[in-house]
């Protein structure tokens, strides 16, 4: 099962296929976010899905698959680092814990358990949702034994305190290396910036002061509010029934109790002045990273935003800040643009990296090609060029059972409508150059953006 960063939610490399924007409801990250991991959506859907509600009220998704026998089960609770409180990084922690012991099991026989089954567990965090993963072979002699222990470890965490203070070590030291390395040091700072006091604002690792302040009571507390049916989400993909995969889905949730939903994030302020923060870093290149908070996973001008933003800076190798900033004037490594979303709104960013003696020039000819942008709008040949990149050229793939489990996900998280990839053709080819212009000019204000920069010199 691949990992998912935990670091920003933001689309490096190709479409934020992540948020949908129909009438919803996540970290995170990432649209409702078809996360960033993705490379595209296919014309037509070959998925069967189905949803159905648990015993104790966990929103079931589950795709049946067959010629690999294998299970891939995500669980996805609505408790990210945007949950963390007073202890920023106790998600992280709380994942980082859970099979570290459950009831009368220690960690090495946990371990030592999923090996002995053949099965592959992990668990990670993100700013909107904890992520709990379980990959095993469809057989009942494996798939039975390493559900069952699944659920014991989401029900009956031990959080034994040599554990914590292993994990504590590991983060501080983890949150050192960080504050050593640019893109980290410019996303902390960018974050802090753009969110202040919102839950968003600190890293999903935490705070030197957030982990080394947390305890067993505070990780205790954040798993009995979050870790409840009515706060979870269950995805099944593999090679099995659907009678069995109900079956499966109550062992992991019958132990827990049904609970509430986590209660909706505050709202996240828009920027009312620029912001500008230079950190010195002694290094040959500058990173700078520019943007403002944007959309929401459920954001009525998704597509608009998503076309527009791969004209912008989405499409590696022909976006406009590509041609102006690297090919034409050879100021960059790289330059990019995203729209990402969480379940508040989440980052337009802009992220490049340069010389930093000629830090100023990569950033004047971004903001300029920023604010032509807003104000122009794009061209009809780009927007027929980014259509036909968005449909044709980034499918999904959805080849393997752990590439299906994580959209698959991601739908459910964001509520996104289970016909959401047959409908997408039809809502990228309905924008038009009017309805990009729009959706820019009414969510980017190029003169009230936040702007950190890290290297040796000041752009």
């Amino acid at each position: 099962m691949k990992n998912r960063t935990i670091a920003l939610g933001i689309f490096i490399l190709l479409v934020p296929v992540t948020l949908y924007l129909s009438s919803n409801k996540n970290e995170s990250t990432p649209a409702p976010m078809m996360k960033q991991t993705h490379s595209g959506l296919v014309k037509k859907s070959p998925l069967k899905i189905e949803q159905w509600t648990s015993v104790n009220g966990a929103r079931v998704y589950f795709v049946p698959t067959t010629g690999v026998p294998m299970v891939d089960v995500e669980i996805n609770f609505n408790a990210g680092s945007a949950r963390d409180d007073a202890y920023p990084g106790l998600a992280s922690f709380c994942m980082a814990l859970l099979d570290q012991g459950a009831e009368d099991l220690e960690a090495n026989a946990i371990a030592a358990q999923f090996e002995d089954i053949g099965a592959v567990y992990s668990a990670n965090a993100e700013r909107d949702r904890t992520i709990i993963s379980l990959r095993s072979l469809s057989d009942p002699k494996q798939l039975d034994p390493s559900v069952a222990l699944l659920a014991r470890l989401l029900s009956h965490p031990s959080f034994p305190e040599a554990a914590i203070e292993n994990v504590r070590n590991q983060a501080l030291v983890g949150l050192k290396k960080s504050l050593q390395q640019p893109h980290l040091i410019a996303s902390f700072a960018f974050f802090k910036a753009l969110y202040q006091d919102h839950p968003y604002a600190h890293p999903v690792m935490g705070t030197e002061a957030g982990v080394s302040a947390i305890n067993q009571s505070a990780l205790m507390a954040f798993h009995q509010q979050y870790f409840v049916g009515a706060n979870a989400n269950i995805t099944i993909v593999g090679d099995i029934s659907k009678e069995k995969a109900e079956a499966l889905a109550n062992t992991l949730m019958q132990q827990l109790p049904k609970g509430n939903p986590a209660p909706a994030l505050p709202a996240v302020l828009s920027l009312t002045k620029p912001f500008e923060e230079h950190i010195p870093f002694q290094a040959a290149q500058t990173h700078i990273m520019l943007g403002q908070p944007c959309a929401t996973s459920n954001d009525p001008d998704y597509f608009s935003l998503t076309i527009g933003n791969y004209i912008l800076g989405g499409n590696p190798l022909n976006s406009r800040l590509y041609q102006e900033v690297r090919r034409n004037r050879g100021l960059v490594y790289s330059v990019r643009s995203s729209v990402s979303t969480f379940q508040q709104p989440a980052p337009f960013l802009i992220r490049l990296q340069t010389k930093s003696e000629r830090s100023q020039e990569a950033l004047t000819v971004t903001q300029e090609t920023l604010a032509r942008f807003v104000t122009e709008g794009p061209t009809e040949h780009e927007v027929a060029e980014a259509k036909d990149g968005l449909t044709r050229a980034l499918p999904l793939d959805i080849s393997s059972n752990d590439k299906i489990t994580d959209f698959v996900s991601d739908l459910a998280f964001y509520r996104l409508p289970i016909d959401f990839i047959d409908t997408y053709d039809h809502h990228i080819k309905s924008v038009t150059v009017s309805d990009i212009k729009t959706a820019f000019s009414k969510r980017i204000d190029p003169k009230k953006m936040v702007l950190i920069t890290v290297g040796s010199t000041t752009p």
